[in-house]
């Protein structure tokens, strides 16, 4: 894809109310090239939850991780950009003795789309660690853990 493509992607999907995720995407590898130049990586995955389980990216994620996690070495990090139709949620992701542990950041703290990418992680990982920031908490700093 050239710049003027990348360009033409990006503008259109600035004066949309949400983000696509061809667009999350570009901007995201755009800001892992920035910090590989700096020596600080970011491997982010975007992800499109789909309508159904046969396009939900996540659910093929969670599938391909199940299979090669044995290959990860311990604290491997990754990000997930997970759209849920107009939603975005972010999941920090590190894997510690061939297990994802997985941090949950939903600006908005909307529950119905947190509980399925949470119900998502365990049901491929039933012993992981989630750990969910309630931004309304802000003075608490309160991360509930599953």
């Amino acid at each position: 894809m050239d710049n003027r493509s990348i360009k033409n992607i990006i503008a259109t999907q600035l004066s949309q109310p949400s983000w696509g995720v061809e667009a999350v995407a570009i901007a995201s590898a755009a800001k892992a090239q920035k910090r590989a130049e700096k020596g600080a990586p970011l491997t982010c995955f975007v992800l499109d939850r789909g309508k159904d389980e046969q396009s939900d990216e996540l659910l093929q994620f969670l599938t391909a991780l199940t299979k090669n996690i044995h290959k990860l070495e311990d604290k491997t990090r990754f990000q997930l950009a997970i759209q849920q139709g107009e939603h975005w949620t972010m999941c920090d992701v590190i894997i510690e003795n061939k297990s994802p542990i997985i941090f949950v950041l939903d600006a908005s703290h909307i529950i119905e789309a947190i509980q399925p990418i949470c119900d998502s992680f365990e049901k491929y990982f039933p012993k992981t660690k989630i750990y969910v920031y309630h931004p309304d908490d802000i003075e608490n700093k309160n991360v509930n853990i599953r």
